[in-house]
């Protein structure tokens, strides 16, 4: 029946009966063993029984399973920092799939063990472990042709993977200085991008469009989890989600329910994410942006004339850059006791220098099992990208009153600022509808 099935298995017998030999290898088997079985005997049939089956780990990740387990990255085993992880990652593979609850995976790791709050915090620094190991042979394939110690790679790597300990501390300054350092928050623009390569190459491999949202939501979640499990990340990452599927349940994507729900979703998986501040900043200046979509839409209309569609890209980046300093700004000076005028201009270089940056490493990623070649010049142009943002950075924060030092501001001034803000966002909009649309 095992060959029936698997007709590549290797099966070797052990008995005490040497009659049923040809029988054995009328199936054919691998080996025929008599007891007592010597370790000399045991070792010696195995290996014939394996010869010719091992091929050469030349996959960007495989994993073996006969014998010891073992995960290789590009024909290289990928180092563990704790034994806990790789029983986690083997038990993981094993489900094939299938979906696991943290107690589940508790009961294998320790079996006499009770689930209370003490192990519930070693079993989340299992997790992390893991996490970090495979996200460092990501931080691998995003290092290929390039130098990994160069500042682009650094920065590369920290946008994408949220290696944020690689950047060096005198260029975090200049992007906090500059108001630009939300480039390193995985968020939106990281997991839109991932989800467009995604889309890009099913469409490429000819699945059915119909097919394609659910094999991309395995894939998004995996690069949420990959990158950390950032609250910003994950808002994005549901967001997406629920647009994706919103189709196969004959529903409408919208974007403010996906909003809602996704912090829903986390605070009812951690309520303290209440007290996080990407959290905080995360969900409060997407839904400054998503307040705010009317007038973007109508700055971004093309006027008529040669260049209409260049000025209606500017005006737009323009609005985005401003409502998004608008809304983090009284954050920034509550949280962190500063404000940055410069990031208004700043922006308007950086996002993009980001997006290019950003689009460039998911495509090296995406390409890395399948493509690795390609890799090098994909992770060339992000790494000149991110180079250019931090000259830009640079260059903004080395202008006087880039940043203004401020004390604190309370909770009254906050929403002092955002009321005013709002009160100037819906008298624009009632000014412009009694004027008419031109």
């Amino acid at each position: 029946a095992i060959k029936e099935k698997q007709p590549d298995t290797a099966v070797i017998f052990l008995t005490a009966y040497p009659r049923y030999a040809v029988d054995a290898f009328a199936v054919r088997a691998s080996g025929y063993l008599l007891k007592p079985v010597t370790l000399e005997a045991l070792s010696a049939d195995v290996r014939h029984a394996m010869s010719g089956r091992i091929k050469p780990l030349t996959g960007h990740l495989t994993v073996r399973t006969f014998g010891s387990f073992e995960l290789f990255a590009d024909g290289s085993p990928v180092l563990f920092r704790q034994a806990k992880c790789k029983e986690l990652l083997a038990y993981l593979v094993d489900r094939r799939g299938s979906s696991v609850t943290r107690p589940e995976a508790f009961a294998i790791l320790w079996e006499d063990r009770l689930y209370d709050r003490p192990m519930q915090k070693q079993f989340d620094a299992i997790i992390r472990s893991l996490r970090d190991s495979l996200r460092e042979r990501g931080a691998e394939a995003l290092s290929r042709g390039v130098d990994p110690e160069s500042l682009g790679a650094k920065l590369v790597r920290a946008m994408v993977l949220g290696f944020r300990t690689d950047v060096p501390p005198e260029v975090s300054e200049a992007f906090k200085a500059s108001g630009t350092v939300h480039v390193f928050a995985i968020s939106g623009l990281h997991v839109a991008v991932f989800a467009g390569a995604v889309a890009g190459l099913l469409a490429l491999a000819a699945v059915p469009r119909r097919w394609r949202p659910l094999l991309s939501v395995p894939l998004v979640a995996g690069y949420v989890l990959l990158t950390g499990a950032r609250p910003s990340a994950v808002r994005a990452g549901t967001m997406l989600v629920l647009v994706l599927c919103a189709p196969l349940a004959g529903r409408r994507a919208d974007a403010p329910t996906s909003l809602c729900a996704a912090a829903i979703a986390i605070l009812v998986a951690d309520p303290m994410q209440i007290l996080d501040l990407g959290f905080l900043f995360s969900f409060v200046c997407t839904a400054g942006l998503l307040l705010a979509r009317p007038e973007m839409r109508r700055l971004r209309r093309q006027p008529p004339g040669p260049w209409g569609g260049l000025r209606a890209r500017v005006r737009g980046a323009m609005f985005v850059s401003i409502v998004a300093w608008a809304v983090s700004a009284p954050l920034t000076a509550m949280c962190f006791g500063r404000l940055s005028p410069a990031a208004l201009v700043c922006n308007l270089a950086v996002v993009p220098l980001a997006t290019a940056a950003v689009t460039a490493s998911v495509l090296s990623l995406a390409l890395a099992p399948l493509l690795p070649a390609l890799c090098a010049p994909c992770n060339l142009v992000a790494c000149l990208c991110a180079e250019g943002m931090a000259a830009v950075s640079r260059a903004a924060a080395s202008v006087p009153w880039a940043a203004w030092e401020v004390e604190p501001w309370g909770p009254g001034a906050v929403a002092l600022w955002y009321a005013l803000a709002l009160a100037l966002l819906l008298a624009s909009r009632r000014l412009f509808r009694g004027g008419g649309e031109s």
